[in-house]
């Protein structure tokens, strides 16, 4: 409905996804739409600059760190999540790098770190398509789009379990500060990653996949919504 309210100047439009082009054209003419794919993603641009290296030990957490921008019995929702999530970390003997948010990075996660967390673990900064290539899962927030490069890569991507909403007035609040969203992520309704409903299911479906007894097929669902990575670039050059 909103996409009217602007218009696009060029003579050809590229876009990722075959599920963008019926939205787009109606904005934009059909004939000069063409779903290339994004570059990124093409194997010649990921084997020349990402390294692969073994991947059977690392886990990945797209950590959104907002405890800046909630009140304080939010904020205390917000740290009872992250402390149930490192105590089931903590029974994997597994390396967890963390890669943070970059504009909702509260250094308060880092406290929790330190106190509870019987793992090793480290921040990156290195890109989620790189990281990502080289972990045996993903493990993101509910709504978050840091999952697709995992995705992407072939790799599972568990999200956390939401966090319950106790009353209509902090439930404004979190609309106020752009934190509640209602609506199924893209990726759930696509049923391209797995969700959990609770620190013991989230618990459960960790373990299998770390026993590789959970997999997420996503391969032939990605081809029916994107075109084939290879070649993406030399797509779009032609």
């Amino acid at each position: 409905k909103g996409m009217n309210h602007y218009s696009l100047r060029g003579d050809k439009l590229f876009l990722n996804s075959y599920l963008d082009r019926k939205s787009f054209s109606k904005i934009f003419r059909k004939e000069d739409i063409i779903v290339s794919g994004n570059p990124k993603y093409d194997p010649y641009w990921t084997q020349k600059f990402y390294k692969k290296i073994d991947t059977k030990n690392k886990i990945i957490v797209a950590y959104i760190s907002r405890f800046d921008l909630v009140d304080e019995s939010y904020k205390k929702k917000l740290e009872n999540q992250l402390i149930d999530l490192i105590e089931i970390l903590n029974k994997l003997n597994k390396e967890i790098i963390f890669k943070i948010h970059p504009t909702k990075n509260s250094p308060h996660y880092k406290i929790l770190l330190k106190k509870y967390a019987k793992f090793k673990w480290i921040e990156s900064q290195k890109n989620l398509i790189e990281l990502t290539k080289n972990c045996f899962c993903c493990i993101t927030h509910p709504y978050s789009s840091a999952g697709f490069d995992a995705i992407m890569n072939s790799r599972p991507v568990l999200q956390l379990w939401p966090i319950k909403i106790d009353s209509d007035t902090e439930k404004q609040k979190l609309i106020k500060s752009n934190l509640y969203i209602k609506e199924k992520s893209s990726f759930v309704k696509l049923n391209l990653i797995l969700t959990t409903k609770s620190p013991k299911d989230f618990s459960k479906k960790i373990r299998l996949i770390s026993k590789k007894k959970i997999t997420k097929k996503v391969n032939l669902k990605i081809k029916k919504i994107y075109p084939p990575q290879k070649n993406t670039i030399k797509r779009i050059l032609d």
